[in-house]
């Protein structure tokens, strides 16, 4: 037999706590409505993970090219947050300047990876190409280490997938940054944002199952537009 729905089961409690012969206080039975409710539904409270955290389709690709192409160790979910942030796991997404597909990457770059721009609204191959020159920018900072929850040579790399690598070489060598914290002031406002949603919020998430209210609050950014 099917168990009656939590708003079935409230709607009849709210009309026996209405009527004139209820002893009952009413904070009592709001209780018993929330009880009730979650005995109506799967008998598991939910989880506190927002769906857009959860897995998806890309998934096995992503794990699969991180294993491949990233140093051993090193956490596929962060490969996971940056498409998120990128593209928002639309395979047919497309910037304003022309950047393409999961990994968003402009149609010059994947032809030095040897991916034709037709081919960059494909997942697999998107993913191959992104991950493969995300490797090629991690290796330019050397001597960076890159443990969580810092990750200090994934957020320069990053970095660099958003904003450039030579311009962030530059910068970095200029003014001496070896921590997200001293280059970050110096580096576009959009990538600040960029990276601060990368690591603090999508993958904050995906590794810590955390509520966005759990999250790390939203730094304040430098307006640093160049």
């Amino acid at each position: 037999m099917a168990r009656p729905s939590a708003a079935r089961i409230g709607r009849a409690l709210w009309r026996w706590v209405r009527g004139p012969l209820s002893p009952l206080p009413l904070g009592i039975v709001l209780l018993g409505v929330g009880v009730f409710a979650w005995l109506a539904g799967d008998g598991a409270p939910p989880s506190p993970v927002r769906p857009s955290l959860r897995e998806n389709q890309y998934d096995s690709l992503l794990r699969s090219a991180a294993t491949r192409h990233m140093p051993p160790g090193w956490d596929w979910l962060v490969l996971k947050a940056m498409v998120r942030q990128e593209s928002n796991f639309r395979a047919d997404a497309r910037s304003r300047v022309g950047a393409q597909g999961l990994c968003q990457m402009m149609p010059k770059t994947a032809a030095s990876m040897g991916v034709s721009p037709e081919q960059l609204s494909d997942p697999r191959v998107s993913i191959e190409a992104g991950t493969k020159y995300l490797r090629q920018l991690w290796d330019r900072w050397q001597g960076l280490p890159d443990r969580a929850p810092r990750w200090t040579r994934s957020r320069f790399a990053i970095a660099s997938y958003n904003a450039g690598i030579t311009r962030l070489r530059r910068t970095a060598i200029r003014i001496g940054a070896d921590t997200w914290d001293k280059l970050r002031p110096h580096v576009p406002t959009e990538t600040q944002i960029h990276i601060h949603k990368v690591f603090d919020v999508f993958y904050y998430g995906y590794s810590t199952g955390a509520p966005a209210r759990e999250r790390p609050q939203r730094p304040s950014f430098s307006s640093n537009r160049r």
